[in-house]
């Protein structure tokens, strides 16, 4: 009989040095760093390709009359500056010179659509929000374009009341600015504008009631100063003290929406402010400054 042979011994497993460890741990780090990169990069790409575009080219027919209108009053000079104090805030505005746009000036088309999906009902200015539903009829109470120059750091505003009648692009036909409005496709009102004015828009931003009142909110609110009580029954405005006031969240939505306000005179009582449209168009730019001074400032 042939001898058994015996099994060759078993090599002890060699343990891994510590240097060995780090290098197994970086690596798997890095390659769950990697998926979870490829990951977000997936998403990112996924949310961009559903953000709307729009080509904000020209379709070339142009106003040439209201176009250098309103380019002036962009580009207004010191001599032909005015100075215009608002009835309501005694804030003085107006007087600032803006020199001419270079090619790397920005427009921006900012307009301002209700949607009322945010508003609390308990607040006392829900009436007038959520009478049309929780979305309204998606109208715009805010249009105007935000030029910025780079190369000097400043901003000009120029505002379109929601009543202004203009020609439509891409019709024979005339209408309230208003009316080519559409939160979901600004494709006409952009058009509409840069035919009307031939001022071409880089960018659009619409900003709806949540929004407005998050960014209120987050520069933790803003301050007006009043020189007379106001009120407007519309919106449920009521500022009933003189000084500083500092709005947030429903009280500032109220405010910039508000176009029928009213004052009370010492001798005659309440007054109506009578601006309508144009007086809540210089509130609004006012609010705007302000939001942007103290988001600088933050």
């Amino acid at each position: 009989m042939m001898p058994e042979r015996s099994a060759p011994p078993r090599r002890p497993r060699r343990r891994r040095t510590w240097p060995q460890r780090l290098i197994f741990a970086a690596t798997i780090v890095v390659a769950a760093a990697s998926l979870i990169a490829a990951g977000a990069i997936f998403v990112a790409q996924r949310n961009l390709s559903s953000v709307q575009r729009v080509d904000t080219q020209s379709s070339g027919r142009q106003t040439k009359a209201a176009a250098a209108l309103v380019l002036e009053s962009l580009t207004n000079g010191q001599d032909d500056a005015t100075t215009v104090t608002d009835a309501v805030t005694s804030d003085t505005t107006g007087g600032v010179y803006v020199p001419p746009g270079t090619v790397k000036a920005t427009n921006f088309l900012l307009t301002g659509s209700d949607s009322r999906g945010c508003i609390d009902p308990k607040s006392p200015y829900a009436g007038a929000f959520l009478s049309g539903g929780a979305y309204g009829g998606a109208r715009s109470d805010t249009i105007l374009i935000l030029r910025v120059e780079p190369e000097t750091g400043q901003a000009a505003m120029l505002s379109f009341p929601r009543d202004l009648w203009v020609p439509v692009a891409g019709t024979n036909r005339r209408a309230k600015i208003n009316s080519t409005f559409d939160a979901k496709n600004p494709a006409e009102l952009i058009a509409t504008i840069q035919d009307f004015t031939g001022i071409h828009i880089d960018h659009y931003v619409n900003i709806d009631f949540c929004v407005f009142k998050d960014i209120v909110n987050a520069v933790g609110g803003i301050s007006v100063p009043f020189s007379t009580p106001v009120r407007d029954f519309n919106t449920g405005l009521f500022i009933d003290n003189t000084g500083c006031y500092r709005f947030s969240g429903d009280s500032a939505l109220a405010y910039v929406r508000s176009r029928h306000i009213q004052f009370k005179d010492p001798a005659q009582g309440w007054l109506s402010e009578g601006t309508s449209d144009i007086g809540r168009i210089r509130r609004q730019q006012d609010f705007i400054r302000r939001v942007m001074q103290k988001s600088r400032a933050k």
